[in-house]
């Protein structure tokens, strides 16, 4: 009678053991199709991933109109939904909306913002969008000794985009100075598509547009200093603009200097256009192809020899920074973060020391005007924020003013 019970109990305990081996069983078996499962999505999300990347670098390296598409990124709007002529929205109650026409009929959305002293405030007391305050601007810019800033931004978004706003604040706070912010064409509010030529364009029309202000109607204006302050891609635009100007600058004198006749020498000279003050290089490349094999996400190019190469010499969009520099006269500082991991900082180095060695062997004379600030903790967008930003770029503005009768030939 006592061996039917242990024997029932043996009976149950061998039954649990097999259930329970059997859902470990079940429960690999299932870990096996998850495992496999999760596998194949790995698995196809790499095949999606090198599919897409042989399709944009097929597109990259033939397709002319894909490469302003990814190099401009004009078509990312940031900040969405914003109206960038609602100026209150921004903060900058001391500025206003600006449209600047080009020499191919497109228009240019912008801003003009002053100086953060006491025009600023008699500016805020005049309604916003009247004529008086649109006098006022323009006075206030045509004032003896003006200083102003044009600002270029870098690819994608707007002028919008938080860390632009806020440099431009800090130009006109810190530097005393009027600044020009715009969009170029297909940005923002611009009209247009970009292009490494339309960029350029856009660059001489907002700099005429600064000179006709600064000028007066009549011409009543005093000198101005005028500074080119470009970030990453805007360095390249800056750059580019520094070199048309030197480059007219040069041709009208030579064809002063061969006139005949005092008269039409004396022509000459009022219609010689006028070289910016300093240009500020903000995070600048030696040229684009560089910047972009550079970038984070052309990681894969430079693992490949043969597409790095296709990539380099396929570019259609140059903006050729070190070809530029090189040719300068003008007074330039560059700004560069350690920390900068969209442009690396030897580029910046390497544009600095190219400049520096151009002017050992064309003007020894004018390589104290060339100036490199290094910022150990700064990145892409944040050297503004550093208070070495604000002494270096004071200092360089007013050693350039101090010293700019001396320059003048």
């Amino acid at each position: 009678m006592l061996e039917q019970p242990k024997n029932n109990q043996e009976h149950r305990h061998k039954q649990e053991e097999r259930d329970r081996k059997a859902v470990r069983r079940i429960r690999h078996g299932q870990k096996k199709k998850q495992r496999r499962a999760h596998l194949n999505l790995s698995a196809k999300i790499l095949a999606g991933i090198a599919g897409f990347w042989v399709l944009a670098t097929t597109l990259l390296l033939t397709v002319p109109e894909s490469q302003g598409f990814m190099t401009y990124l004009h078509w990312v709007r940031w900040p969405i939904f914003r109206d960038l002529t609602d100026l209150i929205s921004f903060r900058l109650p001391h500025a206003r909306n600006i449209r600047v026409k080009t020499s191919d009929g497109l228009e240019l959305g912008g801003w003009h913002v002053l100086p953060s002293h006491k025009i600023a405030v008699e500016a805020s007391r005049l309604p916003p969008g009247s004529r008086a305050r649109e006098d006022f601007f323009d006075l206030a810019l045509a004032r003896p000794n003006t200083r102003v800033v044009i600002y270029f931004h870098g690819n994608a978004a707007t002028r919008g985009q938080f860390n632009r706003v806020e440099l431009v604040k800090a130009l006109a706070a810190t530097m005393e100075a009027h600044v020009i912010a715009i969009d170029y064409r297909g940005f923002g509010d611009s009209t247009g598509s970009p292009s490494e030529a339309g960029l350029g364009l856009d660059a001489r029309a907002v700099w005429t547009w600064v000179q006709e202000k600064v000028g007066g109607k009549e011409g009543e204006g005093g000198p101005a200093n005028i500074y080119l302050y470009g970030h990453s891609l805007g360095s390249g635009v800056a750059l580019g603009l520094a070199h048309y100007l030197s480059e007219e600058a040069e041709a009208a004198a030579a064809d002063d200097s061969d006139s005949s006749s005092s008269s039409s020498s004396s022509s000459s000279k009022c219609s010689l256009p006028v070289v910016p003050t300093g240009l500020i290089l903000d995070a600048p490349f030696t040229n684009l192809s560089m910047a972009a094999l550079h970038h984070p996400s052309a990681l894969p190019f430079r693992l490949l020899p043969f597409v790095k190469n296709a990539l380099l010499h396929s570019m259609h969009e140059r903006f050729p920074s070190l070809d530029y520099i090189q040719k300068l006269n003008e007074p330039i500082l560059i700004l560069h973060g350690r920390r900068d991991r969209m442009i690396p900082f030897f580029l910046g180095q390497e544009l600095y020391h190219a400049a520096q060695l151009a002017r050992v062997r064309r003007r020894p004379d004018l390589l104290e005007d060339l100036w490199f600030s290094e910022f150990q903790e700064a990145g892409h967008n944040d050297v503004y924020a550093h208070g070495q930003w604000t002494n270096d770029v004071a200092a360089f503005m007013s050693t350039m003013e101090l010293g700019l009768g001396e320059r003048k030939e």
